[in-house]
């Protein structure tokens, strides 16, 4: 990725971490508009993760030919998606119109890996407002034959000869989805904002700091935790990891990631704590402007 993209990047993990705060997500969740556009955000963020590790991918020989599997998958998608467009038109949901505007052109002039994660996309939100589509002659046939349709595809787009995933593709799909995800970000400014800065100061703060994009010509003190369960060994969301010495926090979100930004670097004792767990507490040495990563596993009381 270029520096500015590394750098926005950057900026929508920090969004991640904050729309996962357990302090903040009941403030929020009744209202359901913002808990649509969070969840529309963390979608496109897992689908730019995708792109990067596409971009990151070294393919050479390959071809960007199109199998028949994906153009029947092309097809159908494009079927619904006209349907489900004015379902969404007429409910004012401007962003699932946007999402199902789609045209068999459209799709045609996308990659086939690119195409593939569009119609994924558009497959989930089909089935996510499925009982609202049955009015549209939209049922679980239908979105089961898509979701046939692109598994196929995807099996054609991994053998040879066929379509694949390349460096080109990721670093395509990484400059459109940013787009798609500032658009998103923006809705959620003007929504957010509004609603809570007047109750709810230091956590619009807290948002407004973690929205600004840092340049990457400037490098942080970082310290970041991967937090597990000894039992399940599944991730672990709600863990507080503090540097005692600072009185600095950060929660571990869904995927059992925390991490303190910002910082003197030093000698510290790090306190892992959470509900129906042992304390754990560690000694870390930071570095100047580096990322110290933990991976800490935590055992039930």
């Amino acid at each position: 990725m270029e520096k500015n993209q590394v750098s926005k990047n950057n900026m929508y993990s920090k969004m991640l971490v904050f729309f996962n705060n357990p302090d903040y997500t009941g403030i929020w969740a009744a209202f359901l508009v913002l808990v649509d556009d969070i969840n529309l955000f963390a979608k496109r963020k897992g689908v730019l993760d995708d792109y990067i590790k596409q971009q990151q991918l070294s393919i050479s020989g390959v071809t960007e030919d199109k199998d028949a599997d994906v153009l029947s998958a092309e097809k159908l998608t494009v079927k619904l998606a006209k349907k489900a467009k004015v379902w969404a038109k007429k409910a004012g949901d401007k962003t699932l119109q946007a999402l199902f505007t789609i045209t068999k052109s459209s799709l045609s002039d996308m990659a086939a890996s690119v195409s593939i994660a569009k119609m994924n996309e558009i497959l989930g939100a089909l089935n996510d407002n499925a009982t609202a589509l049955l009015a549209y002659n939209i049922t679980a046939t239908d979105t089961g034959n898509l979701t046939t349709f692109i598994v196929a595809a995807n099996t054609a787009l991994g053998t040879p000869g066929a379509a694949k995933a390349n460096t080109q593709v990721g670093t395509e799909g990484v400059a459109s989805q940013m787009v798609l995800i500032d658009d998103v970000l923006k809705d959620i400014d003007d929504v957010l904002v509004a609603e809570y800065e007047d109750d709810y100061g230091d956590m619009v703060k807290e948002y407004k700091n973690d929205r600004k994009i840092d340049n990457v010509g400037h490098f942080a003190t970082v310290l970041a935790a991967e937090i597990t369960s000894a039992l399940t060994k599944l991730a672990l969301e709600g863990i507080k990891m503090t540097i005692i010495e600072l009185g600095k926090v950060g929660d571990s979100n869904i995927d059992g990631l925390a991490e303190i930004r910002k910082f003197k670097a030093g000698k510290y004792h790090v306190k892992f704590e959470g509900d129906g767990f042992v304390t754990q507490i560690i000694i870390v040495e930071t570095k100047r402007g580096k990322v110290v990563k933990m991976v800490v596993v935590m055992v039930g009381v």
